[in-house]
């Protein structure tokens, strides 16, 4: 097992800057393995940027070490800029209409609406008729919408940390005749994975959440199955390093593979940079099974310290979940991600009030959800959750104190016919 406190030392000093940093779901902290890997990258450019710019033997350890995170070929990997170009491919190749939650990243729904097809959404209404059945309610919104061949969800909600199960979805999606495309920005590094067992289309991330890798670069994962049915060499846009050959001759003949999504020169720092944090993942960590099971310890703590402290955690859609004595049930959240209810005040004056005690979450608050996403992951530990949970139990004290003394200052007295006075 990992030394969890040597690792937050020698690969995470800067979350010392923080009380407590929990807020990985926005970005992630870069490991000073990632640092040291952009500034030796770096470090060529300032040297012989000709020959640095040729050196992409990274881009294949990249894919490789993401094929085995994900379990797939890796011809089925591609490098792009960010999560948003890799769901813009799929939404290209697709070419029709989709499903969604209504609370899917809007990354995902922009990209097809952008090119003309409908997005019908899945309101919590409709999740809420079939008992809290998302998937039940997406399956049923395939059933009436035939046009739309594309279902688009997130792996785990940027809401509010709920997990989808990816394994009846690719089930519902098989059943319906429909691609599923995965926005697993919250899961991917975090969370295990396996896609060889999935029926998934495409998934996208990014580098800069879980990774730790700094920002710059998307993962894509295009099935080898969905690529061979489309026209060879399909792709929305095409440039020289996607080429098979060499394809600065004007020659043009795209990889079969996912290779053809890359169109130009990567960005080598963050490549560098991502290298580092997935050899990190497999050396150091015990792999992404060893991360998913360092964040459930510490977000099971925090959740039972939530609970001990009188709060309420989060499901789909900002629904309190009841909760006893398992606080990891599966309806409730992921590994890393929880949702707590803030019904006191607006959560962004909560969450800025936990930021000027140095404290980092983020306030969500739409959708229905009226709370606080805090994202805990391997540099955080129990004193960063302690710290958490004391001043939100603080500001929430204070202010339910200062709500009833505005409204009691509210009051006026006035004399009645009997000449007694009167709080009205």
């Amino acid at each position: 097992m990992p030394d969890w406190a040597a690792v937050r030392e020698t690969q995470f000093p800067g979350i010392a800057k923080h009380v407590s940093y929990l807020n990985t779901a926005v970005s992630g902290l870069m490991s000073r393995a990632a640092v040291a890997a952009v500034a030796e990258e770096n470090e060529k450019w300032a040297a012989d940027a000709a020959t640095a710019v040729y050196n992409v033997s990274k881009l294949d350890e990249a894919r490789e070490g993401l094929a085995r995170m994900m379990g797939c070929d890796v011809g089925e990997v591609a490098i792009t800029g960010n999560t948003t170009d890799g769901l813009n491919i799929a939404c290209a190749l697709l070419d029709t209409d989709a499903v969604a939650l209504e609370d899917e990243f809007s990354s995902g729904p922009i990209a097809w609406m952008q090119a003309k097809h409908n997005v019908h959404f899945v309101t919590a209404a409709e999740v809420d008729a079939l008992g809290g059945d998302i998937l039940g309610a997406l399956d049923a919104k395939l059933a009436a919408t035939p046009t739309a061949k594309a279902l688009l969800l997130s792996s785990v909600s940027y809401m509010d940390g709920h997990a989808v199960d990816l394994e009846r979805a690719g089930a519902i999606c098989a059943a319906r005749g429909v691609d599923l495309v995965v926005d697993g920005s919250q899961s991917l590094g975090v969370e295990p994975l396996d896609l060889s067992k999935l029926n998934v289309a495409f998934l996208c991330g990014a580098s800069y959440k879980w990774l730790c890798a700094g920002p710059g670069l998307g993962i894509l994962f295009a099935s080898a199955s969905v690529l061979a049915r489309l026209e060879p060499g399909a792709a929305p846009a095409a440039g020289w390093f996607g080429q098979a050959i060499d394809g600065r001759n004007y020659e043009l003949n795209p990889h079969d593979d996912a290779q053809r999504f890359h169109y130009g020169t990567p960005n080598l720092t963050i490549l560098a940079a991502l290298c580092a944090s997935l050899k990190l993942i497999d050396e150091e960590f015990g792999g992404v099974a060893g991360i998913a099971a360092r964040n459930l310890e510490l977000s099971s703590y925090m959740r039972g310290e939530l609970l001990a402290n009188g709060f309420s955690l989060m499901g789909a859609f900002g629904r309190s979940v009841a909760v006893t004595d398992d606080v990891d049930a599966a309806e409730l959240q992921s590994s890393h991600i929880t949702g707590v209810a803030i019904p006191f005040a607006e959560p962004k004056a909560v969450a800025t009030a936990l930021e000027s005690e140095g404290i980092v979450v983020t306030a969500k608050d739409r959708h229905g959800v009226t709370g606080l996403r805090v994202a805990c992951h391997i540099y955080n530990n129990t004193q960063d959750i302690d710290a958490f949970v004391g001043a939100l139990a603080e500001i929430r004290d204070r202010m339910t104190a200062e709500a009833g003394a505005e409204a009691g200052a509210g009051t006026v007295e006035v004399e009645t016919a009997g000449g007694a006075g009167q709080k009205l």
